[in-house]
């Protein structure tokens, strides 16, 4: 069967608090993963300032409360790089597939 099948047995109120906790997952997750990759030495206001930028930015918030895929295409297109970075080239593969089956 299908995940898709099981997935639609949930009811509609779990199902969307499911989806929009993992959406806050996946940009706590593309947060951390951009400082690890692109900012490793900066200090601990930068990191603050960049935290407080990826949470309050407007097409953030709009991901958030509208529950569309950009979170999770943004935390797969991070976690190839990541993957790529500690040479992990299957899981950077498969990480990159998932962002480019944009679920619709």
């Amino acid at each position: 069967m299908p995940v898709c099948v099981l997935v639609s047995f949930i009811p509609w109120d779990a199902a969307l608090l499911i989806w929009k906790t993992a959406n806050l997952i996946f940009l706590i997750l593309s947060v951390a993963i951009s400082l690890r990759l692109f900012a490793p030495g900066c200090s601990r206001g930068q990191r603050s300032e960049v935290w407080i930028f990826g949470l309050t930015m407007w097409p953030t918030i709009s991901a958030l409360f509208t529950g569309n895929t950009p979170l999770l295409i943004l935390f797969a297109t991070c976690a190839a790089l990541l993957a790529m970075q500690v040479g992990k080239e299957l899981l950077a593969g498969l990480a990159l597939g998932i962002a480019l089956c944009k679920p619709r």
